[in-house]
């Protein structure tokens, strides 16, 4: 037996005997490939610490480069002075404290560090689930991760191209209009910028969760029907959070979009969930 070996090296020890045991060719084999709960915990520690140097080195590169940034972030602002017709309008952030730009300098690297770091802290949680996955899982998996940067940037690139502007030429159109000065803190901007920007970012991915949530057939597409209004009125709470001013006419601007990819969801977790196999099916073809 495989247990008895160890024994009988023991027992070879104590005698002297300096001829070595063979191994057993018939002793069951280890599976080759196959991981333990700690090896997968500390695969696990791994991602995490990769992670968090990845954000680190985002961070400390946002640093060092912050003027840069802090201009490329005043761009919204920029628009909106052009919309309300001064385009040469110079920007002036002023503080009310002198701690206020420290403040400012952590809530720019922090975020900063997040959006740089994020592709690769994807790349490395999608290399420690693959390896546990069939082939089919992972065909599946290459869309979901490009579909989660991809919907990532593209609600990022919404709300700093087009929703930021908006936002702020219909605040300096009514701070005109009542005779307001404006005197904006650096860390009331720039924290409205990344809250806008990385807010639509997050909440793009609501798409995803709706397509798995019809895909696992934990909801039907016919019960999302027939709760829509439940849904748009959940839409125009999340619009009016993101949204900066929270007038009407802004809080529409920002929930059209999302209203549109919940329809989107919809129907491609419909069409989705037609072509999957009944379980039936599923069970037979694996027969």
């Amino acid at each position: 037996m495989a247990f008895a070996q160890p024994f009988a090296q023991k027992v070879t020890v104590m005698n002297n005997d300096p001829t070595p045991l063979e191994p057993d060719p018939n002793a069951p084999e280890s599976p080759g490939g196959v991981m333990g709960f700690w090896d997968h915990v500390e695969e696990l520690r791994w991602v995490l610490i990769k992670s968090m140097g990845a954000m680190m080195l985002g961070c400390v590169l946002v640093l060092g480069f912050g003027v840069w940034f802090a201009d490329a972030l005043q761009w919204p602002l920029h628009q909106a002075y052009s919309l309300i017709g001064d385009p040469d309008r110079e920007i002036l952030l002023r503080t009310d404290g002198p701690m206020n730009v420290f403040t400012f300098i952590l809530q720019l690297s922090f975020f900063g560090g997040i959006a740089l770091s994020l592709p690769f802290i994807v790349y490395f949680t999608v290399g420690f689930v693959a390896p546990g996955l069939t082939d089919d899982e992972k065909n599946v998996l290459r869309p979901v991760c490009l579909s989660i940067l991809l919907l990532f940037f593209l609600g990022s690139a919404l709300g700093f191209f087009l929703l930021l502007p908006f936002y702020l030429y219909v605040s300096l159109s009514f701070e005109e209009a009542f005779g307001f000065a404006s005197l904006w803190t650096p860390v009331k901007y720039y924290g409205l910028v990344v809250w806008t920007t990385l807010g639509l970012g997050l909440l793009f991915q609501s798409p995803l969760v709706i397509i798995l949530l019809i895909y696992l057939d934990i909801v039907t597409v016919e019960r999302l029907k027939a709760g829509r209004r439940y849904a748009i009125f959940i839409i125009m709470v999340i619009a009016a959070l993101v949204t900066p001013g929270g007038d009407p006419l802004t809080l529409c601007v920002t929930a059209l979009p999302l209203w549109a990819l919940y329809e989107g969801s919809l129907i491609i977790g419909g069409r989705l969930r037609s072509r999957k196999p009944e379980p039936d099916e599923a069970n037979e073809e694996w027969q």
